[in-house]
């Protein structure tokens, strides 16, 4: 999802963030999905500034 910006579109609907094994993959999709909601470029860059990616 970080390397296609069309990735977003296409597991937002299938896919949530309680359905990651680790708790770190969780919280770096919830980021990618606020982002995306937001109209905001989902992309490596803009994943990790996010703080709350960090926690």
């Amino acid at each position: 999802m970080l390397l296609s910006k069309d990735a977003m579109a296409d597991v937002i609907e299938s896919i949530r963030a309680d359905d990651f094994y680790k708790p770190a993959h969780e919280k770096i999709f919830d980021v990618a999905v606020k982002l995306y909601n937001g109209g905001d470029p989902v992309d490596a860059l803009t994943v990790g500034a996010e703080p709350a990616a960090h926690r």
